[in-house]
């Protein structure tokens, strides 16, 4: 892939991240003042979502400075991972009865294994430079 294709690979992963983490706010704020919502937790939320929002948005800076270093890449894909509004759409259509609500949930509590596993464990050993620390 030439210089060009991997920086507007870049930009269209960071757009779409940009399009997926709306979503989820939008739906989280919409979940959270829903009457008969039981957990109301919208803080706690988006200090998260701003929190892991850093990864991608690192990620992008790197993707596009240096796109030949696999971590500007990897924190992409993190982000994209954790951008999806799965959590919060299952939330809203449990409360207003919308279809695909059980399976919604049920499909997000398994998320946050790759997530935490790419950043704990892939984003360590590449750091600083994208490349394991030795040839073994």
């Amino acid at each position: 892939m030439t210089e060009v294709g991997a920086r507007r690979l870049a930009q269209v992963l960071f757009g779409f991240f940009v399009g997926l983490f709306v979503i989820d706010l939008t739906l989280g704020i919409i979940t959270s003042a829903t009457p008969g919502n039981q957990s109301n937790n919208l803080a706690g939320d988006l200090a998260f979502a701003f929190a892991f929002a850093l990864f991608p948005l690192v990620g992008f800076i790197l993707a596009l400075r240096r796109p030949s270093n696999a971590l500007g890449w990897l924190m992409l894909v993190i982000g994209l991972l954790m951008a999806e509004p799965s959590s919060n759409y299952g939330a809203l259509a449990v409360l207003r009865g919308w279809p695909a609500a059980v399976w919604t949930l049920a499909a997000d509590q398994w998320t946050w294994v790759p997530v935490i596993g790419l950043a704990g464990t892939f984003v360590l050993l590449l750091f600083p430079d994208g490349h394991l620390p030795s040839p073994r």
